[in-house]
């Protein structure tokens, strides 16, 4: 996560941003092979532009309201323990609880700046939030 939403985090809530764990270059690389696999893709730039992403209609994360936990609920995923959000292609990743991702998602993500991805270590859902707004994702 970039330091400036650390430093920014730290100075509205008088505490550390809650990250259990920023993963190592190396690990975030076996993340990006797994997912790249999965796809049967070659490059991590193809990833983004490939059309498996639906559109999930009704939600904007660039409201006041936003609710991660209904966007969940929608798709009928689990909400997991832990959840991943990717900042660069794969080659930046950090581990949050979802509590306390889902309570601070607006200090993470921000708008007209962030393309993030979010999913479980397992790769079994995707959810992209879009620098606009828009959530896109894939269950797979």
């Amino acid at each position: 996560m970039d330091q400036i939403k650390l430093e920014n985090f730290r100075k509205e809530h008088g505490f550390n941003m809650p990250i259990i764990r920023s993963l190592p270059y190396d690990e975030c690389l076996k993340i990006r092979e797994n997912l790249l696999h999965k796809f049967s893709l070659d490059d991590v730039d193809e990833f983004f532009k490939i059309d498996k992403f639906s559109r999930l209609d009704g939600f904007n994360a660039d409201e006041e309201n936003f609710d991660l936990k209904a966007v969940f609920g929608k798709l009928n995923i689990a909400t997991p323990n832990k959840i991943c959000i990717n900042f660069n292609k794969f080659e930046s990743i950090d581990i949050l609880r979802f509590e306390d991702f889902s309570k601070f998602f607006s200090d993470i993500w921000y708008p007209s700046l962030d393309d993030i991805e979010i999913f479980d270590i397992h790769l079994s859902f995707i959810l992209s939030v879009r620098h606009y707004g828009g959530i896109y994702y894939v269950i797979l």
